[in-house]
């Protein structure tokens, strides 16, 4: 059986350190290994940092996040209401040709390519629908409830 957990959140984020709680939880509640945790971790934080920050979303609107097992992955999906935006057709970033060139930030959707096995978008009544599943590796076994 597939067990799933849903959590919303506000747009503020300071609501993010409970979302962050909340994952935790649910990872360890399952047993994934910690690499499985840091993944999870950083693809919440960089996809609903940016809702929050650049989605257009009114004051009380809510973003939508659900876990779930699905075999030997974690399943990830983020409902917003904002504005359509499809991060799977962000261009990898330029590497940088000096240190001097070399800039922070507009990595994150990059490192969630790379924590992610697979990512999918859809425009879904007038929600984005980002789609995540991250690879628990096979040595662990996590219990579906």
């Amino acid at each position: 059986m597939v067990f799933a957990e849903r959590i919303d959140i506000g747009v503020d984020l300071d609501e993010m350190v409970g979302m962050a709680e909340w994952a935790e939880g649910f990872c360890e509640a399952r047993g994934l290994p910690g690499k499985v945790n840091f993944a999870l971790q950083l693809c919440l934080e960089e996809a609903v940092s940016n809702i929050i920050r650049h989605g257009g979303l009114a004051p009380d609107d809510r973003v939508d996040i659900a876990l779930r097992l699905e075999g030997a992955q974690l399943a990830v999906d983020i409902i917003d209401p904002g504005s359509a935006f499809d991060p799977l057709q962000v261009a990898k970033p330029a590497a940088p040709q000096s240190l001097e060139d070399a800039s922070i930030g507009g990595q994150g959707i990059e490192l969630m390519r790379r924590f992610c096995q697979s990512m999918s978008y859809e425009r879904l009544d007038e929600k984005n629908c980002l789609h995540l599943m991250i690879e628990i590796p096979q040595s662990t076994t996590a219990a579906a409830d």
